[in-house]
């Protein structure tokens, strides 16, 4: 019974080892790919940067913004209409320096990059001019947060149906080499290079304009729902 028993916990002891290398493993690869995700959307975003600027463009860009809403603001004061052209001319050009020294213009670009780069991270990129939020804010960063959701939840379910209906259709064919069907799916296969939209807006025609089963958007219809299940059947459907 002894021997038994050290070999049942031999036995138990190895099963444990194996699932906490397997855990480990599976944690490891996780954070690499984790680590290598956010390198790569730090170089991108870093990227889009460097690029939107088109050396220096946008700043010029800003600095004319700058001067247009200073001599707006300038005009409406009725001080300054007292001015002399000479002091005008002054007064403008300090509040002009004031306003790029505010937005960081005086600083190099490159300074000025690795702070866009963090505004960029931090989902703090101003305010929108013409979309607002559900709350009726301009923030950039609250619109972006409102619509994530939706979008991940979009986006997760047509990537899960995609995954698995792959993985169905692959197990048919595997078993179907050469038919007729595979053949079918070969020339086909160049259509899957179109941007997913490009199919989205066909099938939007066709479901909500022509047939008239599916909403044209939007999350939930009005009024929504009280049930759980019927609140989740009209999400689904929407």
């Amino acid at each position: 019974m002894t021997a038994e028993t050290k070999s049942i916990d031999t036995v138990t002891d190895a099963k444990q080892k194996a699932r906490s290398r397997t855990f480990s493993r599976v944690l490891k690869y996780t954070g690499m790919r984790v680590g290598t995700l956010f390198i790569t959307i730090v170089i991108g975003v870093y990227l889009t940067i460097l690029i939107a600027n088109m050396g220096g463009y946008v700043d010029n860009i800003m600095r004319g913004q700058i001067r247009e809403n200073v001599g707006l603001i300038l005009r409406n004061q009725e001080d300054y209409k007292l001015l002399s052209p000479e002091a005008k001319k002054t007064r403008f050009e300090r509040e002009v320096l004031d306003e790029e020294i505010r937005l960081g213009l005086d600083q190099p670009f490159v300074v000025r990059s690795f702070k866009f780069l963090w505004n960029g991270l931090s989902l703090n990129l101003g305010r929108a001019l013409h979309m607002t939020s559900d709350t009726g804010s301009r923030q950039v960063r609250l619109i972006i947060l409102e619509r994530l959701g939706p979008t991940l939840l979009l986006m997760g379910t047509s990537q899960l149906l995609l995954f698995f209906s792959s993985i169905y259709f692959a197990l048919i064919l595997s078993r179907k080499y050469g038919s007729f069907l595979d053949r079918v799916v070969i020339a086909l296969s160049p259509t899957s290079s179109a941007p997913s939209w490009f199919y989205g807006i066909f099938l939007i025609l066709i479901f909500a304009a022509v047939l008239r089963v599916l909403p044209f958007g939007g999350m939930i219809g009005a009024p929504p729902p009280e049930n759980s299940l019927e609140y989740a059947l009209d999400v689904l459907k929407h």
